[in-house]
């Protein structure tokens, strides 16, 4: 059902009307924002031309007329190198997808090299209207529950448009997209995905703490975390939830705790674990009494009436 986004088609459609100059192009996208799909379509535009596409980096000396390549943040360095020297050649074309991880120093490179010629096409989710317009959804409530469980993404659009449209068939089928789709993180990238996803706050050096890592990597672990595209915020908190308890069905329930009370007492020995933050862990079922003693100082020391009592009731219930 997948068709090519607004964002992508005048690229693509300049490509098609003469594929035979030489070009240079660099789609950006989270997971699921349909980079496969607009890269898909290139290269088909380019071989139904007749053009020669290689889907690789090409060997040293070796003769191209254009290269296309998905998911290039997963290149090496040396191969990101060789794409970037393609870029300077003025008789070649290249269209490459990437996730947008402005820390890596090969891609950030390749990047501005093609920028030079041509900006970055950035995909990202469907508005309410193309969303509806897509699965056909006139209904306003059932509309609200698929880009409740879909923020717009594609792939989890794609993936509700056969749910029946009942709110727990939506949830299921999204979930299961999304579970596919993070089950290719590696275990430090889904622990990272999983702790930002319960706190916009948290940064490298609160990842660096709970996942006893370097501040080097902290820096590239939260890098990849915010370049899946699944941690904007403005997809609202019950998105931002929803990622969150994939992550953790994926990471298992032992290594779930065992995460989450190393960011609480790394938080707390730094002064720097937040009401929400301690909250949301301890809605999160976190039982430590590490955190009910955190929560009832919090509540001893807030001036509101309301937030109190429900810091008071989370840290009976721990």
């Amino acid at each position: 059902m997948t068709e090519v986004s607004p964002a992508a088609r005048t690229a693509l459609d300049a490509l098609a009307a003469d594929p035979t100059t030489a070009t240079k192009l660099l789609f950006t996208g989270g997971i699921g924002s349909g980079k496969s799909t607009v890269l898909a379509t290139a290269r088909d535009e380019l071989r139904r031309a007749g053009v020669a596409v290689l889907t690789r980096v090409p060997q040293p000396n070796e003769s191209v007329a254009a290269v296309v390549i998905d998911d290039a943040h997963l290149l090496t360095d040396p191969e990101l190198d060789t794409l970037t020297a393609l870029a300077a050649d003025p008789d070649a074309t290249l269209v490459l997808a990437s996730e947008p991880r402005e820390q890596a120093t090969g891609l950030r490179r390749l990047s501005a090299a093609i920028e030079r010629e041509h900006a970055r096409i950035a995909l990202g989710p469907w508005p309410r209207a193309e969303v509806g317009r897509r699965l056909g959804i006139t209904d306003s409530e059932t509309l609200d529950h698929v880009l409740l469980a879909t923020a717009g993404l594609p792939l989890l659009v794609d993936a509700v448009a056969t749910a029946g449209w009942s709110a727990a068939h939506i949830v299921r089928n999204a979930g299961a997209a999304l579970s596919d789709r993070l089950r290719r993180l590696d275990e430090p990238a889904l622990s990272t995905l999983l702790l930002m996803s319960l706190s916009p706050g948290l940064g490298p050096a609160d990842i660096a703490a709970a996942l006893g890592v370097t501040a080097e990597r902290a820096h590239t672990l939260v890098d990849r975390g915010y370049a899946t595209g699944l941690l904007d915020t403005g997809y609202g908190s019950r998105f931002t939830a929803f990622v969150h308890d994939t992550a953790a069905a994926l990471t298992g329930a032992v290594r779930h705790r065992e995460i989450e009370s190393a960011l609480l007492r790394s938080q707390a020995e730094t002064s720097t674990l937040s009401m929400g933050l301690a909250l949301t862990l301890a809605e999160h079922g976190l039982r430590d009494e590490l955190l009910a003693a955190v929560l009832t100082d919090h509540a001893q020391r807030t001036t509101d009436p309301g937030q109190s009592a429900r810091m008071l009731r989370a840290a009976i219930e721990i």
